[in-house]
């Protein structure tokens, strides 16, 4: 009964993705009913269902369990992580769905949206290495399509040819790697294998299982673009449309990182040394490649792919040290990041200039000439979260980042201090630029883009700002996410 209970989310999104799937044969298809356009009333259907899915994981009890047979192990890291991840997808659906119903006339991008979100959850929980790699595999095919949405766009074509490509290599490297540590140890639970290399102490530097280990995790940092691994990410997120891009950009990272923590922490613990070095020149190289290459991108989409690699970067450092204080201030950091990306593409997702049937969105940096001067209250919103990303005190980006730099302190980390202010610092320059672009343009083109524009939905305006000022709260309170990230980083060590 307890397991039956602990398995509701999971149930619930496989009964959600049977009932939108005949929903949508059933009616769409119909001759009865003129073949109507359902996206509108599935993105209802699947809000509704997400609220529900939020309350289930709210309520759901806190206690460690083991479900099918081990294969997923629910305890308070992963039933935090379920309940963050529905609360994004939640924001996520609210804030896209003007762009989806007047962009898509097919309801298989909403039902594919949804599996991903089966895969995702699938990898929070996973306590096998197969379920790991299926569930991965899940969300990755899922990926594939979503970035083709756009049919009839070369550029999209590319990027998803481009995307399954890379995608199946890092993935055959990862299996590689699953392979050769279940060949040395013959074993593939994660308990089991934390088990055995506290005991065995045998194991030689150079040996089948430092080569699978060294396998695995170079496919799991390929799969989040980590430098040098990251040159495929900008086309992918230039190539997909607005909506897939601010998915990919928010909430893949959140399941990616559950993985990588359990990895690190639970698994491989007493023999990451193995790979330490590399973790640590995988972790510089991204801070500094995704803040320099970001300096180079004249298109706001470009911009923030590379943006996002500097951050998995700062992510990494929890990582390198192995210390649970970094980690706790680790996942302080991603929740704070996460919630800022979705109010920045939430907002430019709702900016749109349409004329004779042909949508405008600010794709490159000069589009954002004068946007201040067209909706004061957005773009003060969209200015305090460049101001966050940067770390300008007082806001929540600079406390986190504080906190997670003195947690480097305590573990004289002194080179990824430095890598991380350095990072920093060059972050500001161009995320201030597109400040400067808002406040200060005299570029005439945005006459023509702002005299066309079109009216935002209120809700997604109240959205909007009800997250801001949520998030602004962590300035007065900012031990509330630290709170709840110590509970997480506590209930894997217990």
């Amino acid at each position: 009964m307890i397991n039956f209970i602990l398995t509701l989310p999971e149930i619930y999104l496989i009964l959600l993705i049977c009932i939108l799937f005949f929903y949508n044969i059933i009616y769409a298809s119909s001759k009865k009913y003129k073949f109507p356009l359902l996206n509108e009333n599935t993105i209802n259907l699947i809000l509704l269902a997400f609220l529900y899915l939020i309350y289930i994981s709210y309520n759901q009890p806190i206690f460690d369990a083991a479900i099918l047979n081990s294969l997923f192990y629910k305890n308070t890291f992963s039933i935090t992580l379920e309940y963050f991840l529905f609360i994004i997808g939640f924001i996520f659906f609210i804030l896209t769905k003007k762009y989806t119903v007047e962009h898509f006339n097919s309801y298989e991008i909403l039902l594919i949206l949804v599996i991903s979100f089966l895969g995702m959850v699938g990898m929070i929980t996973s306590n096998h290495m197969f379920s790991m790699y299926l569930s991965l595999e899940l969300q990755s095919i899922c990926f594939y399509i979503l970035v083709a949405t756009r049919s009839k766009n070369l550029q999209a074509i590319e990027a998803s040819l481009k995307y399954f490509i890379l995608g199946s290599f890092s993935s055959a490297i990862l299996l590689f790697g699953i392979s050769y540590i279940y060949g040395y140890t013959g074993l593939v639970y994660f308990e089991d294998l934390a088990k055995f290399l506290m005991t065995y102490t045998h194991i030689e530097y150079i040996s089948a299982f430092t080569l699978g280990l060294l396998l695995l995790f170079i496919g799991l940092l390929f799969k989040i673009y980590a430098a040098p691994f990251h040159f495929w990410i900008s086309d992918i997120y230039q190539g997909a449309s607005y909506n897939i891009t601010m998915f990919f950009a928010i909430i893949p990272f959140i399941s990616f990182f559950s993985v990588l923590v359990k990895l690190v922490y639970l698994v491989f613990y007493d023999y990451i040394f193995f790979i330490k070095d590399i973790l640590l020149i995988v972790s510089i190289f991204s801070m500094l490649c995704g803040s320099i290459g970001a300096l180079y991108q004249l298109q706001f989409k470009r911009l923030m792919a590379y943006s996002s690699i500097a951050h998995i970067g700062y992510f990494l450092t929890s990582l390198v040290t192995l210390d649970i204080q970094v980690l706790l201030y680790a996942v302080n950091y991603i929740f704070l990041y996460i919630i800022t990306i979705t109010i920045i593409f939430g907002i430019i997702i709702n900016i749109e200039s349409k004329k004779f049937n042909t949508y405008k969105y600010m794709n490159n940096l000069s589009d954002f000439y004068l946007f201040a001067r067209y909706n004061k209250t957005l773009a003060f919103i969209f200015a305090l979260s460049l101001f966050s990303l940067i770390g300008v005190p007082p806001l929540p980006g600079f406390l986190a980042k504080l906190f997670l730099l003195t947690a480097l302190l305590n573990e004289t980390a002194y080179i990824l201090i430095f890598v991380v202010i350095v990072a920093s610092l060059i972050s500001a320059y161009y995320l201030l630029k597109i400040i400067k672009y808002m406040y200060f343009g005299i570029y005439n083109y945005n006459l023509y883009f702002f005299k066309f524009i079109q009216p935002i939905p209120y809700i997604n305006v109240i959205s909007i700002v009800y997250i801001t000022m949520l998030t602004l709260l962590c300035i007065l309170y900012p031990d509330f996410l630290i709170d709840i990230a110590s509970l997480m980083t506590i209930s894997l060590f217990i």
